[in-house]
C-alpha cells in the first residue's frame, strides 16, 4: 500500500469503534516559561538510534562578503527566508548590541559563521545567525537603526547607514564572512540534528522552530492554523506560549499520532515529527480537512469533560491548576478523535466518571511515570496510550 494510501485510510477509517490507537511519545524541547510541564531528565529519546551515514550529509561553505547577504535580503523570502513566524524574536538584541554588531564590522572584527539550509529552489533558511543577518538588514536595507551606545567608534552614535562615508559603507558591505549551506539532498532527519548541533546563537531555535524551517508548506501553515484555532485555546485556557512554537508542537504531536500508526513507532521523537511534516505536505486539501476536524473535536470534547483541567495531572487533592503536560494532551487528544459522536456524548454525559477513574490512575506510578519520565520510549508510550484507551472503553462499557 502506498504512502498517501495509508494516510488517506487511516484518516477515513478513524471514526470507527475498533479503530483506537496507542502509542504517543516524549516532550522533549525548551518548555521554561512555554506553559508546558517540564519532562524529567532522562536519557530515553536523547540518543542516536542508528547512525548516520557520513555521504548523506551534505553541507558546502561558501566565502561571501555581506552585500551578497544583503543582495538576497533584497530579493525577498523566495531567495532567503528570515522566518516571518519569528518575528517576535527579532526584538531579542536591543539597539546597543545591534550597534556593537555593526561596529565590528568596521573594525574588521571577524563574524561568527553563519549556516543555511538551502531548499530545491536554492532559497535559503537561516539556521544560526538570524538575528545578526537581522541587525544587518535594519542597517543596511532598512536605514531603521540608529547606532548608540558604540564602545570605540563614539563619533558613530547617532548615525545610520546613509550617515556614514563612502569608504565606512564599502568596509561594512565588504566584510568577508563564512556561510556553511546545508544542500537540499540531506535526509530531514539527519538535517534536523545538524541544526541542532550547530544551533548556538544567542537563543538557540526551539526543536519545533528547526522543524518549521526545514519543513515548510501545507504541514507549518496547518500547525499554524490548529495552534491559534479558538478550540485549541479554550482547550488548554491560553496557557501554552506560542514565542517557542510550543502551541504548534503539541498539535503536530497529536498530528504524528493520528497519522502514523503508533506500532510503528521505535523511540525517535524527532524522526517521528519530521516524518510527520513530510507526510501532512503531501495531504490533499480534504485530508488536511478530516484532520483539522478530527483536532477540533477533540479539543471541544476534553474541555467539555475536563473542563480547565484538560490536559493536566490532577490527584484531586489539590486546587491548584499544573501545567499542560504534553504526554495527556497526546494521549487524550487522539484517543477522543477517534471516538464517534455518540461516544463522545456518553464520555461527556459522564464526566464524573471519568474524572474519578483519571484520578485513580493519577496515584499509580506506573501510569504518572509514563507520562512524566523518558516519555518517549516505546513502552511508556504504549503504557499511557493502552491505559487511557482502557479507562475510555470501561466508562463506554458501564
Amino acid at each position: 500500500m502506498t504512502l498517501r494510501r495509508i494516510v488517506r485510510s487511516h484518516l477515513e477509517n478513524s471514526s470507527d469503534e475498533d479503530n483506537i490507537p496507542e502509542p504517543v511519545e516524549e516532550l522533549t524541547s525548551e518548555q521554561i516559561g512555554s506553559g508546558i510541564e517540564a519532562e524529567q531528565a532522562s536519557d530515553a529519546g536523547e540518543q542516536i538510534n542508528e547512525p548516520f551515514d557520513p555521504e548523506k550529509i551534505d553541507v558546502k561553505t561558501k566565502p561571501m562578503v555581506v552585500d551578497l547577504i544583503m543582495a538576497r535580503v533584497r530579493g525577498g523570502a523566495k531567495e532567503i527566508d528570515l522566518l516571518p513566524d519569528f518575528q517576535r524574536r527579532a526584538g531579542i538584541w536591543d539597539q546597543k548590541r545591534k550597534s556593537r554588531l555593526i561596529e565590528s564590522l568596521l573594525l574588521r572584527i571577524p563574524l561568527p559563521v553563519f549556516y543555511m539550509a538551502a531548499n530545491q529552489d536554492e532559497c535559503w533558511a537561516v539556521v544560526d545567525g538570524l538575528q545578526r543577518i537581522q541587525t544587518l538588514k535594519e542597517f543596511i536595507v532598512d536605514k531603521s537603526l540608529t547606532l548608540t551606545g558604540m564602545e570605540f567608534l563614539t563619533e558613530l552614535n547617532e548615525k545610520r547607514f546613509d550617515d556614514l562615508t563612502r569608504p565606512m559603507q564599502r568596509r561594512i558591505n565588504e566584510t568577508e564572512i563564512t556561510v556553511h549551506i546545508i544542500q537540499p539532498g540531506t535526509p530531514p532527519d539527519v538535517m534536523f540534528n545538524i541544526f541542532k548541533r550547530i544551533n548556538t546563537g544567542g537563543l538557540p531555535l526551539s526543536a519545533q522552530e528547526i522543524r518549521h524551517a526545514i519543513k515548510q508548506g501545507a504541514s507549518t501553515e496547518l500547525l499554524k492554523k490548529l495552534a491559534e484555532s479558538k478550540e485549541f485555546k479554550s482547550a488548554t485556557n491560553n496557557s501554552i506560549k506560542d514565542e517557542r512554537m510550543a502551541d504548534r508542537e503539541c498539535v503536530l504531536r497529536f498530528c504524528a499520532f493520528s497519522i502514523n500508526s503508533p506500532y510503528d513507532f521505535n523511540g525517535d521523537v524527532d524522526k517521528l515529527l519530521i516524518n510527520t511534516m513530510d507526510l501532512m505536505n503531501k495531504l490533499s486539501i480534504s485530508e488536511q480537512r478530516q484532520l483539522s476536524n478530527r483536532f477540533k473535536i477533540a479539543m471541544n470534547a476534553a474541555e467539555k469533560i475536563f473542563g480547565r483541567l484538560a490536559f493536566r495531572k490532577y490527584s484531586g487533592s489539590s486546587e491548584r491548576v499544573s501545567p499542560i503536560n504534553k504526554a495527556l494532551f497526546e494521549v487524550w487528544a487522539v484517543n477522543l478523535s477517534m471516538l464517534k459522536p455518540k461516544q463522545i456524548s456518553l464520555l461527556i454525559n459522564e464526566k464524573d466518571e471519568v474524572m474519578k477513574r483519571f484520578i485513580k490512575l493519577m496515584r499509580s506510578p506506573r501510569f504518572v511515570e509514563s507520562i512524566s519520565l523518558g516519555t518517549g520510549s516505546v513502552s511508556k508510550v504504549q503504557k499511557r496510550f493502552s491505559t487511557i484507551n482502557k479507562l475510555i472503553n470501561e466508562v463506554l462499557n458501564v
